[in-house]
């Protein structure tokens, strides 16, 4: 049994078949988390313009982003385990940077909303407009989208 399981480990090792799933699992890891990106930016652009249309009050719209800021951190810190302890390809850790600093933008830019929710000083628009902005063209890049 012990010579069969030894010979199994040696052809699965020599046919690449540990690579193709470690393979899979960054792909996976990749287009879940693109897609992620993705959709905390349209929900954080949606929850702004809902707040600035009267769809949700001040209230509703804070606890919203906050819950979203929280994910995304969430997913932020896996990204940056992943990057600091996988075994990652130079492509593959240049992969995850940019995811990591696309969630960087968009927690910015949940922030400054939450910040204009609570004060309704213009002023924070501006950061969330640039972050937006920012955050968007390396979403743009992570999913090989136009930009």
């Amino acid at each position: 049994m012990k010579k069969k399981l030894v010979i199994f480990i040696i052809v699965l090792l020599l046919t690449g078949g540990l690579s193709a799933q470690t393979d899979l699992y960054l792909e996976t890891i990749g287009a879940m988390g693109g897609t992620n990106l993705y959709l905390t930016f349209a929900t954080i652009g949606l929850l702004a313009d809902g707040y600035v249309g009267d769809v949700y009050d001040g209230d509703m719209t804070y606890a919203m982003v906050e819950e979203f800021i929280a994910l995304g951190q969430v997913n932020r810190e896996y990204l940056q385990e992943l990057l600091v302890n996988g075994d990652l390809t130079l492509e593959d850790r240049i992969f995850v940077r940019d995811m990591i600093s696309a969630f960087d933008d968009i927690l910015a830019e949940a922030d400054a909303l939450n910040k204009f929710v609570l004060s309704g000083e213009y002023k924070y628009l501006s950061d969330y407009d640039t972050n937006r902005q920012s955050a968007w063209n390396k979403i743009a890049r992570v999913l090989e989208l136009e930009e």
